[in-house]
C-alpha cells in the first residue's frame, strides 16, 4: 500500500485552495462590477458576442455623428438659398420697374447700380465656406467656387517683417564622426570659395546623424549633394586634419514672421520677395508655412534656399504683391469641380450633400450680369426677357431647396432610427453581459463557503502527530 508524504498532502490541498481562491475572486468580481466576465479568456463565446454588440453600437455613434455634420452643411447649403432667392426676387422687381415707360434716363443709373450690389451679393453669399471648405465647389477643399471677372484691377502689395533670425547655424553629419568633435571645438566650414570659421556650441546625435550647432549663423549655403561636397575640417595636435563631409546640405530655406500678421496671408505656391539692408533682395515661392502658436511665429519654408543672409535687426520684410480686381464684374466663372461629398450614414448608405455651384447658380450670374447691362443701357437690352429667365432661375432655386428639404427630413429620419437601434442595442448588451445580481451573491457565498471549509478541513488533517514521523 502506497504511502501518502505530508509534502504530497500540502501539495494537493495548496492546489486546491489556489482553485478555491480563484473561483472566488471571479464570483467577487462578478458582484463588484455586475458584468457575467471581466476578460476574454473567462469565456470567450461571450466575449467575441459582447465585442460584436458594442462594434456595432460605436458604429451606430459615428453614423449618427455623420448625420449630424451632414445636417449642419444643409442647413447652411438652405440659408444660401434662401438668400439667393431673395436677391433674384428683387433683380426681378427692378428689371419690372426698368420696363415702365415713366422711367426718366436717371432712374436707369440707380437700378443699374443696385444690381451691380446684388451680383457683389450673390457673389459672396454662394461662396461660403462650411469649416473652411466652399459648399459649392464640388470636391474642392480650397479657395472660392466662383471668381469674378471685372472691368479692372490693380496690384495690391502686403508687407511682413521678419519676427526674429531664422536658425542658420546648423549641420548634419554622419554617426561615424561623432567621436571627433565636442563642444568647444574651433572648425572650418568650406565648399569652394565659401568658407567660414565657427565655434561648436552643441553637439546632439540623432537617429540619422549628428547635428552640430554653431555660436552663430551661418553666413552661406553648403551643398552636401554636389560634385565638390561641403566639408568640416578640424585641426588637430598631431597636425592631421579631420575632414567629414555634410550628410545633408545646410540651406538657408526658411524665414520666420509674425503669425497674428502672416496667418492666412501666405500659403503654398505663393510667390514673394525678401528684402534686405542695401537693397539686396531676392524672389523666392513658399513650399509651406507652419505655425508655432507658443512662439506666436509662422515659419515659411521655402522651395529654394535664400542666397543672401537676412536680418530681423536690420529690417528684414517679406513682400508679396496680388493682382486684385477692380471695377465692375463683367462675368464670373466658376471654379469648382463636378464632384458632390457623400456622407456615410448607415452601412451602405450615403446622403448626398454639396452640390457643384455651376449647376446651381451659373444661370443666376449670367442672368444678373446681363440685366445689369441691359439696365445700364438706358433700359435698350433684353430687359423683359431676363426679367422672364429670372422667374425660371427662382423657380429652379425653390427646387433645388425642396430637394435639400427632403435630404433634410431623410437625415432627421436616420437619427431617430439609430437611435432607435443604438437603445434596442445597449438593452440587449445589458442582457448579454450583466449578471443577475441575487445569483452573484448566492455563488459568491457559495465559494466563500468552500474555501472556508477546505481551509478549516486542512488544518486538522494536517495537523502534525507522533504518527506522521512513525
Amino acid at each position: 500500500m502506497a504511502r501518502v508524504t505530508n509534502a504530497g498532502q500540502a501539495d494537493g490541498l495548496k492546489r486546491k485552495i489556489n482553485t478555491a481562491l480563484a473561483n472566488l475572486e471571479k464570483a467577487q468580481m462578478r458582484v463588484s462590477t455586475g458584468l457575467r466576465i471581466q476578460k476574454p479568456s473567462d469565456d470567450p463565446a461571450l466575449a467575441n458576442k459582447v465585442l460584436g454588440i458594442q462594434g456595432h453600437i460605436s458604429q451606430n455613434e459615428q453614423f449618427t455623428s455623420n448625420i449630424n455634420h451632414a445636417e449642419a452643411q444643409l442647413s447652411v447649403e438652405n440659408t444660401v438659398y434662401q438668400d439667393i432667392q431673395s436677391i433674384l426676387g428683387r433683380a426681378r422687381d427692378l428689371a419690372q420697374m426698368a420696363l415702365s415707360d415713366t422711367n426718366h434716363p436717371s432712374d436707369y443709373k440707380f437700378y443699374s447700380e443696385e444690381i451691380k450690389q446684388l451680383v457683389e451679393s450673390t457673389l459672396e453669399t454662394v461662396n461660403t465656406t462650411f469649416e473652411g471648405k466652399p459648399l459649392f465647389a464640388g470636391n474642392r477643399t480650397e479657395g472660392t467656387a466662383f471668381v469674378a471677372e471685372r472691368s479692372g484691377s490693380t496690384v495690391a502689395s502686403r508687407e511682413f517683417t521678419f519676427a526674429r533670425d531664422v536658425a542658420h547655424d546648423k549641420v548634419e553629419i554622419s554617426l561615424d564622426f561623432a567621436e571627433n568633435f565636442v563642444e568647444g571645438d574651433e572648425i572650418v566650414l568650406q565648399q569652394g570659395d565659401n568658407s567660414e570659421f565657427l565655434t561648436i556650441s552643441a553637439i546632439e546625435q540623432t537617429d540619422d546623424g549628428v547635428v552640430v550647432q554653431f555660436d552663430r549663423d551661418l553666413t552661406n549655403n553648403y551643398f552636401a549633394d554636389s560634385s565638390q561636397p561641403a566639408m568640416l575640417t578640424k585641426n588637430t595636435q598631431d597636425g592631421d586634419p579631420v575632414v567629414v563631409p555634410l550628410l545633408k546640405s545646410a540651406e538657408r530655406n526658411a524665414i520666420v514672421l509674425p503669425l497674428d500678421r502672416a496667418q492666412g496671408a501666405l500659403e503654398s505656391g505663393d510667390q514673394i520677395v525678401v528684402q534686405g539692408m542695401g537693397g539686396k533682395s531676392e524672389i523666392v515661392i513658399v513650399d509651406d508655412v507652419q505655425t508655432d502658436l507658443l512662439k506666436n511665429e509662422a515659419v515659411v519654408l521655402l522651395r529654394t534656399p535664400l542666397q543672401e543672409a537676412y536680418s530681423a535687426e536690420q529690417d528684414a520684410r517679406v513682400i508679396k504683391h496680388t493682382t486684385v480686381g477692380i471695377g465692375e464684374i463683367i462675368g464670373i466663372r466658376y471654379e469648382g469641380d463636378d464632384g458632390v461629398q457623400l456622407e456615410r450614414v448607415g452601412k451602405s448608405a450615403f446622403l448626398e450633400i454639396g452640390m457643384p455651384g455651376d449647376v446651381a447658380f451659373q444661370r443666376v450670374f449670367d442672368q444678373l450680369v446681363d440685366l445689369q447691362a441691359a439696365v445700364g443701357n438706358s433700359g435698350k437690352g433684353a430687359i423683359e426677357e431676363l426679367s422672364h429667365a429670372i422667374d425660371s432661375s427662382i423657380e429652379h432655386v425653390t427646387i433645388l431647396q425642396t430637394q435639400l428639404g427632403g435630404k433634410l427630413n431623410r437625415a432627421d429620419t436616420l437619427r431617430n432610427r439609430l437611435g432607435d437601434k443604438k437603445l434596442a442595442l445597449e438593452q440587449f448588451l445589458e442582457t448579454v453581459e450583466q449578471i443577475d445580481y441575487s445569483d452573484a451573491v448566492v455563488d459568491y457565498q457559495i465559494q466563500l463557503n468552500l474555501l472556508t471549509a477546505m481551509l478549516q478541513t486542512g488544518a486538522r488533517t494536517m495537523s502534525p502527530s507522533l504518527f506522521n514521523f512513525m
